[in-house]
């Protein structure tokens, strides 16, 4: 790709398409495997957004003990993620505020509405109210490995949200089923490992793993 204005070649354009990072007018030089040439036509690019002169505001704030928050803009969509797995949250990770249900790092996408985006910093967050991660004593699956149905019960307490992720961290499946035990089909789930997260009406954290197989 040429830059028509001044023909110079510009730096890595070299596939067969190009996303110009400023105004102007291009064009594309085609060589073939013999060393013959052509070059297209000129074509004006006038749309470009220089994202060099919005200021996006990166930093994350504590609200309300247990909430993440950026700057809110009406002009700007959210995504939040996990740091740990560079994931984005797929259950209330979508706008400015995130509610935290486990001790973790977590980062925010802020993308104005002329596509402009940044990321905030990872920000690790700590409360010592949440419950420990670690502790798996209080959940029971079974039966271990499983192909259809697994039975999760949660030791003398209620379900109020069980969370299942894959390996990669990837949530795949989230409920309330405000019981202390849940039959959860997996039959869809592909062969390997995933991780139930129980979060209890108490709001207390467990984490446990479990194998899918195939019939």
């Amino acid at each position: 790709w040429i830059n028509c204005n001044t023909h110079a070649i510009i730096p890595g354009a070299t596939q067969n398409s190009y996303v110009p990072s400023s105004n102007g007018s291009f064009a594309c030089v085609i060589t073939g495997s013999t060393g013959c040439s052509d070059t297209t036509s000129c074509i004006l690019v006038d749309d470009v957004v220089d994202c060099s002169l919005f200021t996006i505001d990166t930093n994350i704030y504590v609200v309300n003990l247990d909430t993440l928050s950026v700057t809110y803009l009406d002009t700007a969509s959210y995504q939040w993620y996990f740091c740990s797995t560079n994931n984005p949250i797929t259950s209330g990770g979508d706008s400015s505020k995130y509610k935290v249900v486990m001790n973790g790092s977590y980062k925010c996408k802020i993308t104005l509405d002329n596509g402009c985006f940044a990321f905030t910093p990872c920000y690790d967050f700590t409360q010592s109210g949440f419950a420990e991660l670690s502790g798996s004593s209080d959940i029971s699956i079974y039966p271990q490995p499983a192909n259809g149905i697994v039975h999760i019960t949660l030791q003398n307490a209620i379900i109020d949200r069980l969370i299942i992720t894959d390996i990669s961290g990837r949530e795949i499946n989230n409920e309330s089923p405000k019981s202390n035990t849940i039959e959860l089909n997996i039959n869809s789930l592909s062969q390997g490992i995933y991780t139930a997260k129980v979060i209890s009406t108490t709001g207390k954290i467990s984490l446990k793993k479990f194998s899918k197989i195939s019939e």
